[in-house]
């Protein structure tokens, strides 16, 4: 009950503090190898020999899945590098309030 409450309360956020994303990730994999399982297929349909079809297959299907996989990996990394620089940003906010004596243009360099 607790985790469709953060998803609802995720999906929700207006000001995208919260990704949903990794949290669907596994579920959207598993639906892009399905759609390029029938994708391949339907590829190897329209081939009339089945011995070239079968070729096509065995060399193209593991290729489609290789692709799909890394782009989801890319996309999943990006996500984290966007995660993490937030959490450091948050802590470097901390450190610098604690810190009155350094000016803000030392401290955070917006200046």
């Amino acid at each position: 009950m607790e985790f469709f409450k953060n998803f609802l309360k995720s999906l929700l956020d207006l000001k995208f503090e919260n990704y949903i994303t990794l949290k669907i990730l596994g579920i959207l994999l598993i639906l892009a190898y399905i759609l390029d399982t029938i994708f391949v297929l339907s590829l190897c349909s329209t081939i009339e020999n089945f011995l070239e079809a079968l070729i096509l297959f065995i060399i193209f299907y593991p290729i489609s899945l290789v692709i799909v996989r890394i782009n989801f990996e890319a996309f999943s990394a990006l996500i984290k590098i966007a995660e993490n620089t937030s959490k450091i940003n948050a802590k470097l906010e901390i450190l610098c309030k604690d810190k009155k004596k350094l000016e803000d243009e030392k401290c955070l360099n917006t200046k």
